[in-house]
């Protein structure tokens, strides 16, 4: 900076302008120096818009900006083209080919800003309404760049395009919604499926996303053991996809999923140690570069939680069968002893709790029921000498024609039978 924008610079700085003030002098003084020197008080977007009030001096145009990304240098080394050194070799062949490509029919603005190629045309009225699909137009025209920097150059670019703006304030926000789609596709490693990414209409109003419910159902998985290796990305694919967020947001949404994921679990008796746990998530948010990175280490959380969680519940079931197993066994004299009214006593889906004992003990609950019934009615026939009615009576059946019925399907004869062949062998 030479030593008269400095001193403007100074003076500026000693004074609490507005931003309409900072506006005017700018524009007056037309000192990019002094621009550049400012950008640590004026946000990018403030300096974009002075650059090109600065230039066009047309708050009425028709404006449309695209910003040139991917620009790397060809090379095998992967670092390359991160340097200044290679993004210069880079940029200058695409500039050449824009230039080439819109000089002849266009006012355009075209600078290198927060490590972005960006565009800016600005167009007459009677253009526009000479062609009623223009943003098509300008679309195909980007492809022909990106055409002509491969197959000159060897490049592979990206463009995200913003579409018709009218009038010079809405530029910025236009700008920095290209910025964020941009770093936030890069943060997701999104992979679009033409090389021109046209933001409009707004992406984000594609898919609504709650992280709220999106933890509660990973944590279900679990809890239903319905849990695989896909679970987490199933998830996080319908969070990051045909949605437009800033990194920043997208980091905030993971944080509410990962809280309410530990929640869910927790309040279901599952030990987890959240406060290291956001100690780590914490340090990744704030030091990944990628966002695989976080859903890497939620996959690890969400496996060991699911093994530990299968762990406990089996121990935790098998204890609980072997409670309603010793129950079964000690009211085998209850009539009303049913699968129905043990699910009922132990607060289990009946069909449920069919399924576990048979799985446990390789018999069904209502069969296990039966066969000790019918066990101890053969003992009582064996070593006591009460009648038919009394033993139905002791060992839980409901009438005597079903006990006599089950006895003999079980034992091959009837009960009075099985009692003379005991006395007399």
């Amino acid at each position: 900076m030479n030593e008269a924008g400095l001193e403007v610079a100074h003076q500026y700085f000693s004074q609490d302008f507005s931003a309409l003030e900072y506006r005017k002098q700018l524009v007056h003084s037309k000192n990019m120096s002094m621009l550049c020197h400012c950008s640590s008080k004026l946000t990018q977007s403030t300096i974009l818009y002075f650059s090109v009030n600065n230039l066009f001096l047309s708050p009425e145009g028709t404006y449309y900006i695209m910003l040139f990304s991917n620009i790397t240098p060809p090379s095998d080394d992967e670092n390359a083209g991160l340097d200044l050194y290679g993004r210069t070799f880079a940029y200058a062949p695409v500039k050449e080919v824009i230039e080439r490509a819109f000089t002849e029919h266009y006012t355009f603005y075209i600078t290198e800003m927060d490590g972005y190629l960006v565009v800016i045309l600005c167009l007459l009225h009677g253009m526009i309404q000479a062609l009623s699909d223009f943003d098509h137009y300008l679309i195909a025209e980007c492809n022909n760049i990106l055409l002509s920097c491969k197959q000159k150059y060897d490049l592979d670019i990206a463009v995200y395009f913003s579409g018709r703006i009218q009038g010079i304030p809405p530029i910025s926000i236009a700008y920095y919604r290209l910025i964020n789609a941009s770093a936030y596709h890069a943060y997701i490693g999104f992979l679009p499926t033409t090389q021109v990414i046209n933001l409009t209409p707004r992406l984000d109003a594609e898919l609504s996303f709650s992280p709220y419910l999106s933890g509660q159902a990973l944590a279900d998985t679990i809890l239903n053991g319905a849990y695989c290796s896909t679970s987490v990305g199933e998830i996080l694919f319908n969070m990051t996809q045909n949605r437009m967020l800033a990194v920043d947001q997208l980091i905030s949404e993971f944080k509410q999923l990962f809280n309410s994921f530990c929640d869910t679990l927790v309040s279901h008796g599952l030990s987890m140690n959240i406060g290291h746990l956001g100690e780590e998530l914490f340090y990744l948010s704030h030091n990944s570069v990628s966002f695989s990175e976080l859903s890497h280490w939620l996959q690890k959380i969400a496996d060991h939680a699911a093994e530990r969680y299968t762990c406990e519940r089996d121990t935790e079931r098998t204890k609980r069968l072997e409670n309603i197993r010793a129950y079964a066994l000690e009211h085998l004299k209850e009539v009303d002893l049913t699968v129905s009214s043990i699910a009922e006593m132990f607060q289990l889906n009946q069909t449920f709790l069919s399924t576990i004992f048979k799985k446990q003990y390789g018999i069904s609950l209502s069969a296990f029921i039966q066969s000790n019934r019918l066990q101890l009615a053969h003992k009582l026939l064996n070593s006591t000498d009460l009648t038919m009615r009394e033993i139905c009576a002791r060992t839980g059946f409901g009438s005597v024609e079903t006990f006599y019925r089950a006895f003999k399907e079980k034992f091959g004869t009837s009960p009075g039978k099985m009692r003379h062949i005991t006395i007399f062998p």
